[in-house]
C-alpha cells in the first residue's frame, strides 16, 4: 500500500538531527543545506526511475516514483527545519547574553578595566566614548522587544548601540549608544520619536562605561520628566527644570501647591486656561505677541490672563526669580 507523505511523520531525531548538528558545526547556512538536500532527493528519484523502468510489470511506476519523491522531500526537509530552529535559538541566546551584559554595565557590576574591555568587545561598541544612556518607557509586557526597531534605525543613522531588555516583573528597556559628531542628538531623537511609542530619556554624554550606572539614573529622570501618556524624547541637558522637578517629586508637589495653590482652587476650565497661557508665554521666550499667535487670540487677552496669574500667585512676571519659580511649579504640575 502506498501511503500519503506527511512532513510531521519525520522527527528531527537520529540521523536527521545529526545532519543538522553537522550542518551547524560546519557553518552551513540553512539555504545551502536545503539546496544539497534537493540535489540528493533528485539523485535518489532518478535512481528509482531507472530501477522501476526495468520492470514493466509495475504499471503504476509513475505514481510510485512521485510518492517516493514526496516522502524523500519530507524526510530530507527535517535537517533543514532543524537547522533553522537551531539558528533561531542561537540568535535568541546571543541576544539574551548581550542584554545581560548591558544590564551589568548599567547596574555598575562591570568595573575592572579588562572586564570592561571584554564587555565592549562582546557588545560591538567602540572602546572610547562619548556614550549616552537611553531609558525607554514600557507600559505593557512584550512591547519592549520593539527596541530592535530602534537599534536598526540607529545603525542606519551611524550610531552603534546595545540594549538591555527586562521582561520579568516590571518591563524596562535601556541602552548604551555610542555617539559621534555634532548631529548625534538630532539623529537619536529622530529615531526614538519615530520608532518608540512612549516616553524616553537621554543622559548627558560620558567617556567611560564605568559611568553608565550614573548616566542610567539621569536618563530615567529625563524620561519621567515628560508628561505621562506622551511620547516625548527628553534630553537631560536640554530640559534642566523638567529633570529637576522629576528628581524630587514629593518636594516638587509641595512646591507646585505653594506657588500655584490659588490657581488650583479655580474651576478646572479657568485653571487650564491660565496655566496653558503661562506655559505658552514661557515657551515663546516671554513674548506676548508670539504667545497670542500660538493661542489664536489677541495680545491683550494674553496680557489679561497673565495679570490674573500675577494676582493669584503674587509673583510678577517682570521678576526673573518669580518667573523661575513659576516655571518650576509648572514642571511639577506636569508630573502630577
Amino acid at each position: 500500500m502506498i501511503l500519503e507523505p506527511h512532513a510531521d511523520r519525520y522527527e528531527a531525531t537520529g540521523t536527521s538531527a545529526e545532519t543538522a548538528d553537522f550542518s551547524e558545526d560546519a557553518g552551513l547556512p540553512a539555504s545551502v543545506l536545503a539546496a544539497r538536500c534537493d540535489v540528493l532527493a533528485e539523485a535518489i528519484t532518478d535512481q528509482i526511475m531507472k530501477e522501476v523502468a526495468a520492470h514493466d510489470k509495475y504499471p503504476a511506476r509513475e505514481v510510485l516514483v512521485r510518492t517516493c519523491r514526496a516522502h524523500l522531500d519530507a524526510l530530507l526537509r527535517v535537517p533543514v527545519l532543524s537547522a533553522d530552529k537551531r539558528a533561531g535559538e542561537k540568535a535568541a541566546a546571543q541576544e539574551r547574553e548581550r542584554s545581560a551584559l548591558v544590564g551589568a554595565i548599567l547596574d555598575g557590576h562591570v568595573e575592572r578595566a579588562q572586564t570592561l574591555w571584554d564587555t565592549v568587545e562582546a557588545l560591538r561598541l567602540p572602546h572610547d566614548g562619548p556614550y549616552v544612556v537611553v531609558a525607554a518607557e514600557t507600559l505593557e509586557i512584550g512591547e519592549q522587544e520593539g527596541i530592535r526597531v530602534v537599534e536598526r534605525g540607529l545603525s542606519v543613522a551611524g550610531l552603534r548601540s546595545a540594549w538591555w531588555v527586562r521582561a520579568a516583573g516590571h518591563a524596562a528597556v535601556a541602552g548604551v549608544v555610542a555617539v559621534r559628531g555634532t548631529a548625534w542628538l538630532e539623529a537619536l531623537t529622530d529615531v526614538l520619536s519615530t520608532a518608540w511609542p512612549h516616553r524616553s530619556g537621554i543622559s548627558p554624554r560620558f567617556q567611560e562605561l564605568s559611568g553608565a550606572r550614573r548616566a542610567h539614573r539621569f536618563a530615567t529622570l529625563a524620561m519621567v520628566s515628560a508628561p505621562r501618556g506622551s511620547a516625548v524624547v527628553t534630553a537631560f541637558e536640554k530640559a534642566p527644570l523638567a529633570v529637576l522637578a522629576a528628581s524630587a517629586p514629593d518636594v516638587m508637589a509641595e512646591l507646585a501647591d505653594a506657588v500655584l495653590g490659588s490657581i488650583n482652587q479655580l474651576p478646572e476650565e479657568d485653571r487650564a486656561v491660565l496655566l496653558g497661557t503661562l506655559r505658552t508665554w514661557l515657551a515663546c521666550g516671554g513674548s506676548v505677541d508670539t504667545a497670542a499667535q500660538m493661542l489664536f487670540c489677541h495680545p491683550n487677552t494674553v496680557r489679561y490672563r497673565l495679570n490674573r496669574v500675577t494676582e493669584r500667585t503674587g509673583r510678577t512676571l517682570a521678576d526673573p526669580q518669580a518667573v523661575s519659580e513659576l516655571a518650576l511649579a509648572l514642571q511639577a504640575d506636569n508630573l502630577a
